[in-house]
């Protein structure tokens, strides 16, 4: 029970008890009264009555016509008239009439009226004494009247008294809520400055002390967000140009060339500058470096409009811009800007274009490449290409292949015959944490096509929500078959889509908090607000989101705070170089930040025995690789 509430039923109770002490106590005053007021009636008329007796000196037919006439206003229970012996004399009695005033309420006092007497005598002969009783009817009318104003007078106040409690301690405790917020948003990793300073001294002190607590926290993860984002610059980003490093590329390409979804094919522009020696002759070292310098802006530029690319300085004349999911012929205007660009640069250098040129040249990567053979086509491209020209490689599926997969790819939405490999997530004692789907398609030859094969196409087609739902929907019966925890990636153009989250409700109220949903870390950044929305939807409902392919990149780590995953997917080999140096000493900046907001985090492609013991070493708990377990179909 909250403290509002205690306090208002205390205090509610105590005025209660106040009130209705008051008005017991105002009811016992007036019954008190009544009975006295009675005694009073009857002395009265007794006396006035046994003056008048006196004057029939003694005639009874007088005295009891007298008598009659007092007793007829009906303001008396009984008129008795007694010889001095106590015998009757003449008496009056009221007969029983119906009681005006409820029963139950006669029964919550007492009151008895006190009979009135005085001494009837003819000069100084005593005649007899004369009894007279007031009728208590007309006070318990009065009381019950009193008593129903007292009941509204008490509801009245009681009402009042409430709603002034209320208010009251809500402007003193009101504070306090803010202080609860600020507690609650801690532990859901946000953090809330309290700007409305309470009067009252304790809460002010506690409101001050939360602030301050809460200004840490924030510093914490800060300074850590920015320890991570400056070594992934250090690690990964060439001083020179911004541009990422060849160790980038690499981790990059890895990454994508093995990747479940469309980036698994896309395009590889080279670009190389020749002539470095010559510029440094002509320009200083200095002058050369601001050459290169130029480049990577024009290069900048010129790629701007295309989400997810990826600039990278090879090395020191050679720069690389990949393109995810994209062809050559997409690019063709781009390739083209950045030739001219490129040239117009020299030119301004007032270099020798004899000397001093360009060479650019495209291929095309895919899922069954390595990251070698793509290094050796873009070294063979390269090399073949013409100075201040463009040559481009083709790597395209065949019409015939692309023509059969695309028939293969409607039969199975329509057919609902959509098949998924599993790959098992692990705990660092090999429980299992969840198991990822991966999407699978098995052509006329029976022959299993992984999801980076026709992903591309899929995305082509437009196709990419509708093979979302058929895996969810085939994730959704597998669990109540299986009961186990299925993890999905979904595409950017579900998230996108804010329509299919009520068709997805269903699903997730019926699978009792056994799927996790992922995106990958740059689809995220593309469409961070319905990525939130989508995040808080899934985990209202019990499930689980999470982050995969996940870098340090950003700008602004910040957006982790909102999205608040329950877990974030990063390659081991990328894990292994943030948590750990050259000489082995453990930079744990990123796990401080990471931890600190409550997130997991899983290492995956762990593909060899040294890379998981090295990462458990300095902390890491869940491992995803084929070191562990490869994908099994189901």
């Amino acid at each position: 029970m909250s403290l509002f509430k205690q306090i208002s039923l205390i205090l509610s109770l105590f005025l209660f008890i106040v009130i209705a002490s008051v008005m017991v106590l105002n009811f016992k005053s007036a019954t008190s009264y009544a009975q006295e007021e009675l005694y009073t009636n009857a002395q009265n008329t007794a006396a006035s009555l046994s003056l008048a007796l006196a004057e029939a000196k003694g005639d009874v037919p007088t005295m009891s016509t007298m008598i009659n006439a007092v007793f007829d206003s009906g303001y008396y229970k009984e008129i008795i008239l007694l010889d001095m012996q106590g015998k009757e004399i003449y008496s009056r009695l009221k007969e029983s009439t119906p009681i005006k005033t409820p029963i139950w309420f006669i029964n919550l006092y007492n009151l008895e009226a006190q009979a009135g007497s005085a001494h009837v005598s003819a000069g100084w002969s005593p005649i007899g004494i004369l009894e007279v009783r007031a009728l208590e009817e007309s006070a318990h009318v009065k009381l019950f009247k009193i008593f129903k104003e007292l009941l509204i007078a008490f509801f009245i106040i009681s009402i009042i008294t409430a709603i002034s409690l209320f208010f009251l301690l809500r402007l003193i405790l009101g504070s306090l809520v803010k202080v609860k917020e600020q507690a609650e948003a801690v532990g859901k990793n946000d953090f809330i400055i309290n700007n409305e300073i309470p009067y009252t001294t304790e809460f002010k002190e506690v409101t001050l002390s939360m602030n301050k607590m809460v200004i840490k926290v924030k510093e914490i993860f800060e300074k850590e967000s920015a320890a991570v984002k400056n070594y992934h610059k250090l690690l990964y980003t060439d001083s020179l140009t911004g541009f990422g490093n060849k160790k980038f590329f690499d981790l990059k390409l890895k990454t994508l060339i093995h990747a479940e979804d469309i980036n698994a094919n896309g395009v590889i522009l080279s670009f190389y500058f020749g002539g470095i020696t010559q510029a440094n002759k002509t320009l200083g070292h200095d002058g050369a470096d601001k050459l290169l310098i130029g480049f990577s802006k024009r290069i900048e530029s010129a790629v701007q409009t295309q989400a997810h690319t990826m600039k990278i300085r090879l090395d020191g004349t050679k720069f690389g811009i990949v393109f995810p999911s994209l062809t050559i012929k997409d690019i063709n205007t781009i390739t083209e800007l950045i030739l001219k660009e490129s040239l117009e640069e020299i030119s301004q250098a007032k270099l020798n274009p004899q000397q001093c040129y360009i060479k650019l040249s495209a291929i095309e990567y895919k899922a069954s490449d390595t990251v070698n053979s793509v290094i050796e086509n873009i070294e063979k491209s390269l090399a073949n290409a013409d100075e201040n020209s463009i040559h481009i490689d083709f790597t395209q599926l065949e019409d015939y292949e692309y023509k059969d997969k695309r028939v293969l790819l409607e039969q199975t939405l329509k057919n609902e015959t959509i098949s998924l490999a599993l790959q098992t997530v692990y705990n660092k004692t090999m429980q299992t944490y969840h198991q990822e789907a991966y999407i699978r398609l098995m052509d006329k030859k029976r022959q299993i096509l992984p999801a980076g094969t026709f992903m591309p196409l899929v995305h082509k087609m437009g196709l990419d929500t509708q093979l979302d739902k058929s895996v969810i929907s085939f994730a959704q019966k597998y669990i109540k078959r299986s009961d186990q925890h299925i993890a999905i990636n979904l595409s950017l153009a579900f998230i996108q889509d804010t329509t299919n989250f009520n068709w997805l409700k269903n699903i997730l109220e019926q699978t009792q908090g056994k799927l996790s949903f992922e995106i990958s870390n740059n689809d995220l950044l593309t469409c961070l607000k319905e990525s939130i929305f989508f995040a808080t939807l899934v985990q209202e409902k019990g499930h689980f989101f999470g982050l995969d392919k996940f870098t340090a990149e950003s700008t602004n780590l910040n957006y982790l705070q909102e999205l608040k995953p329950a877990y974030i997917k990063v390659d081991s080999q990328y894990l292994h170089d943030m948590l750990c140096d050259k000489s082995g000493i453990q930079n744990n900046a990123l796990q401080i930040m990471i931890h600190s907001l409550d997130i997991k985090i899983i290492a995956t492609a762990v593909e060899e025995k040294s890379t998981k013991e090295a990462l458990e070493k300095v902390g890491i708990e869940y491992f995803q690789g084929s070191l562990l377990a490869k994908p099994e179909m189901v």
